[in-house]
């Protein structure tokens, strides 16, 4: 029986393979616990609807009118939502700070803060600067509210939404039908909620494996073994890889279900490899460089440093996501939490491919690196385990 074999069933009677189980079940079914039918963005949309939902915005115009109006309300209230790390955090201001900001919205708008606070409730704040000049008074209202403000470039230019119109509810309709054929856009959900929990599960099998012989004292039989290091390293890494990716596979199969179902009763053409080609793009990749770096990092120090590392690496990804729709960049953690936005992630498919390119040669270096330290504290016992020998005849 070969090595990776052996290795696969090892894994089948290993507890923490269980618990990864239920854990993505339990919490991938939750988060895909409606039935699609019921989900609107299915439903054509009707001419007259009282609305059609939000879409994210990148016209220079709309920015400013949301951005000003933002400003305008929080500064009257004086409390402004911020998010330093990820977390919510409210900001007050002290009267030279509302002064200052007060005449930031002068700049903004040309109106006195006194005017606009006479008639509030009436009050249409014009927009009275070019683009470039709003950035930079955006940028000096940052300043007095502290790190991450909603009036941050950025947040602004990835978060701005306007409510869709008809003609903009149907070209997302068709986007959804002709190019991800239903199943494609709840693809890209289930990857994005599914990386979350591979971006620190698997760090656990790599770590348990590693570990695993020294627990039971196996070193002196490996040692002695004629495998080559580098056939026993990947036969245990693929062996993980493949494990804990089947799970995520399978899940993704039942999951689509219902909406192949959906799709094909309302005489859609559904796109049957959706889920398991975004997982293997998506998800696999994830796979592949968090259990090489547990195999890395717990070669080289014996211990469970791999565990905080992961966990401080995933959680650093999400919190640095100026948003959760695309901005791939080099992220640990992709993430693209909406329905839809067909021509809005073709646009960016590419980066998404580079940044899981990355991750998979960075991946194999890793492993080649869990190789070499094998290979040589393979070296090192075994002359040890010779010299015990020796002196015990």
């Amino acid at each position: 029986m070969s090595l990776f074999s052996k290795e696969c069933k090892q894994i089948l009677k290993s507890l923490i393979f269980y618990i990864f189980i239920v854990i993505f079940v339990l919490y991938i079914t939750t988060q895909f616990g409606g039935d699609a039918e019921d989900i609107n963005l299915i439903n054509k949309p009707e001419a007259g609807q009282e609305e059609y939902g939000y879409k994210i915005t990148d016209n220079p115009e709309e920015i400013m009118d949301y951005a000003v109006n933002g400003i305008i309300y929080e500064t009257y209230i004086n409390s402004y939502s911020t998010y330093p790390f990820g977390f919510y955090k409210e900001i007050k201001l002290n009267e030279n700070e509302l002064q200052d900001m007060e005449e930031l919205i002068y700049r903004l708008t040309g109106d006195k803060w006194d005017d606009i606070v006479s008639d509030y409730d009436n009050y249409i704040p014009p927009v009275k600067t070019e683009y470039s000049e709003f950035l930079e008074i955006m940028a000096d209202a940052c300043e007095i509210i502290g790190k991450g403000s909603s009036y941050e470039k950025e947040e602004m230019e990835n978060h701005t939404t306007v409510p869709m119109t008809y003609e903009d509810a149907m070209e997302e309709y068709e986007s959804m039908i002709n190019k991800d054929h239903v199943t494609g856009t709840y693809a890209r959900l289930f990857c994005d909620y599914a990386v979350i929990l591979l971006a620190i599960i698997p760090v656990f099998f790599g770590v348990t494996r590693c570990l695993r012989d020294r627990r039971a004292k196996a070193e002196g039989v490996i040692f002695s073994k004629s495998v080559s290091s580098a056939k026993i390293i990947i036969s245990r890494y693929m062996a993980n890889v493949v494990m804990i990716f089947l799970p995520v596979l399978i899940t993704a199969l039942i999951i689509q279900i219902p909406y192949i179902y959906s799709a094909e009763a309302a005489g859609i053409s559904a796109d049957y490899m959706a889920f398991i080609r975004y997982s293997v793009i998506w998800l696999l990749p994830e796979i592949m460089i968090v259990t090489a770096l547990s195999f890395a990092v717990t070669e080289l120090t014996g211990g469970i440093w791999a565990i905080f590392i992961q966990f401080v690496w995933a959680f650093a990804s999400m919190l640095s996501s100026s948003t959760l729709v695309g901005d791939f960049g080099l992220k640990l953690v992709v993430r693209w939490n909406t329905l839809g936005g067909a021509d809005s992630y073709l646009r960016q498919v590419n980066d998404l491919y580079i940044n899981r390119a990355f991750y998979v040669g960075l991946s194999v270096v890793l492993v080649a690196v869990s190789i070499l330290i094998y290979s040589v504290k393979r070296k090192k016992g075994a002359a040890e385990h010779g010299k015990i020998r020796k002196s015990g005849n």
